[in-house]
């Protein structure tokens, strides 16, 4: 694919990906005018493999909501066009190709890619909700960077008078492959960084919230992956997938509780346990 036809820059936001990132590299080297990566304090290789590609490479502080780096990224940017990938992402050669007409054609501002979410040594198309879509490739004059809310899952806004496609879904021929959760190790690694950001993004003082969130989301969650989605078409990596997602919303409930008692503060191993000390004080208060 000729690389000078395509006036357009790939982002990344990165951190300790040494392991993902050469594979998504290869695939959109030849493919792009320019490769933006924005480590967080990587610790590996991640930033020398990124420069070996040739990816212009910046420093960002590590912070919770790393969504909020795609900033950085894309006001260091110098192509009209944008490609948002993750480090764990690779595009199909069919989605590469339909991705550039449509930057030659350009007749739209914001295409849609379908994203299909392996997990667990396989995938489970049905519970995974494939194809899901999201708005990775677009005109950068278009993007809302300075609304971007930086919160997790959640992605830039557009110009109202945006022109959208939606491209068309094949797995694994035309599609954007997401190799995020290779195995459950992987998954309960992020379980407990995701989870505590998003009860802090949301947490809740009211103990009728808590209730009610303990009585629903979590049933809310299995439902939806393993019934509404037809996980059960999956066999059982459609179940231990619906499975997760219900002690995902289970332990994000734990964590907005456990905030409510350290008065919607960060939630620390030694301010726990000042707490439970003081605890042990209080009632031992007088007595032999």
């Amino acid at each position: 694919m000729d690389k000078a036809s395509l006036p357009l820059s790939v982002v990344y936001i990165t951190r300790n990906e040494q392991h993902n990132l050469p594979r998504s590299l290869a695939s959109i080297q030849n493919y792009a005018r320019e490769i933006i990566v924005v480590d967080m304090q990587s610790e590996d290789a991640t930033r020398e493999i990124a420069a070996a590609y040739g990816a212009r490479v910046f420093d960002h502080p590590l912070i919770p909501r790393f969504d909020q780096a795609r900033i950085m990224a894309l006001e260091n940017t110098i192509e009209p066009w944008i490609l948002v990938l993750d480090a764990d992402e690779v595009p199909s050669p069919g989605l590469l190709h339909s991705m550039a007409d449509q930057i030659r054609a350009n007749q739209y501002d914001v295409v849609e890619v379908p994203r299909a979410n392996m997990a667990l040594s396989g995938f489970a198309p049905h519970e995974s909700g494939f194809p899901e879509y999201h708005p990775r490739l677009f005109r950068k004059e278009c993007a809302l960077i300075s609304d971007f809310d930086g919160l997790l899952h959640h992605f830039f806004s557009f110009r109202k008078d945006s022109r959208f496609i939606r491209l068309p879904a094949d797995f694994p021929d035309h599609c954007l492959w997401h190799f995020g959760n290779p195995t459950m190790e992987d998954l309960l690694n992020k379980l407990n960084h995701y989870t505590t950001v998003e009860a802090a993004q949301f947490s809740m003082v009211r103990r009728s919230d808590l209730l009610i969130g303990l009585l629903w989301r979590p049933f809310k969650a299995f439902a939806s992956h393993y019934f509404k989605r037809r996980g059960f078409l999956d066999g059982w990596r459609g179940l231990w997938l619906s499975l997760f997602f219900f002690t995902y919303e289970w332990i994000i409930l734990v964590k907005r509780w456990e905030r409510r008692l350290h008065g919607e503060t960060e939630v620390t191993t030694q301010k726990a346990q000042t707490m439970m000390e003081d605890l042990i004080r209080r009632n031992s208060h007088g007595r032999r």
